[in-house]
């Protein structure tokens, strides 16, 4: 199950949970009451996504055999960056419709 967490509308929540994460806290990922259906922000997802180009480089393969399985041009397909406590990754995003589609074990910085 895909959910978002956007930032609260309400300022003083907002800042409650910068605070918070500043101090070396939980971030807004850790407050589920403020998740929503990922569907409801997958337009805002696909706008800060970025072109696979940034990551071609870095690929051992992994993602081509994606692209190759899935039957999608690398033009379909955008990524985000994902942190992780243990090693980070991309998630790929459908470029139309901003919905995951694979998660990524591929250095995005």
């Amino acid at each position: 199950v895909y959910v978002a967490a956007p930032a609260p509308a309400d300022q003083a929540e907002a800042q409650r949970i910068l605070n918070i994460a500043l101090g070396g806290g939980k971030d807004l990922q850790t407050y589920p009451q403020h998740f929503v259906p990922y569907a409801n922000e997958a337009r805002n997802a696909l706008k800060r996504a970025k072109p696979l180009t940034g990551i071609l480089s870095r690929d051992d393969g992994r993602l081509q055999r994606f692209l190759e399985s899935s039957g999608r041009a690398s033009e379909a397909v955008r990524y985000l960056p994902l942190r992780a406590r243990k090693k980070d990754g991309v998630v790929l995003l459908d470029a139309a419709t901003g919905m995951p589609l694979q998660v990524l074990l591929i250095d995005p910085w």
